[in-house]
């Protein structure tokens, strides 16, 4: 989709991209960097993931006009919703963290401890990209999502 399609896309808007160890997004002030390899900070990482899509919508006048949206919770779960509030793609924060190289992974999975509070945790590499880049193609390429991710509704029933 050309971005003069997009409501939310100017000549300055931002942009992003992944290098080998970093998540880079680039402002009219800047750029701002975050490790993404496997023994970054995991509570860094989900507050780049929230900034991101803060820094994207900055750019939306009227946000009922964008096609698909990003939401990052505290929690660590991300949404990739339609205006209608569709899920076309969810992570839950247990797929995208996991334990820093050089911990014991069967002891970290069994101390109880909330991942996001372990200074034993990580993040999934591979998992991290892929959200990454969903939330990039949200804003750039709304497009792109529904090719890559079929959205499926599933009502609740009940037996009568």
């Amino acid at each position: 989709m050309p971005d003069e399609q997009l409501p939310h896309r100017r000549s300055s808007s931002r942009r992003t991209h992944l290098t080998k160890t970093h998540a880079v997004h680039r402002v009219e002030d800047g750029e701002y960097e975050q490790d993404i390899t496997e023994s970054a900070d995991p509570n860094e990482v989900l507050a780049f993931l929230q900034s991101l899509v803060q820094w994207y919508e900055s750019d939306v006048d009227k946000p009922e006009e964008l096609f698909l949206h990003a939401e990052v919770e505290d929690s660590g779960y991300v949404y990739v919703r339609d205006r209608q509030g569709g899920e076309w793609v969810m992570w839950s924060v247990n797929e995208w963290v996991a334990p820093k190289p050089g911990v014991d992974v069967d002891a970290w999975n069994k101390n109880g401890k909330d991942a996001l509070e372990d200074e034993g945790t990580g993040i999934n590499e591979p998992v991290i990209r892929t959200i990454i880049n969903a939330i990039v193609l949200a804003y750039e390429e709304p497009s792109t999502i529904q090719e890559r991710f079929d959205r499926v509704q599933v009502e609740s029933c009940s037996s009568n």
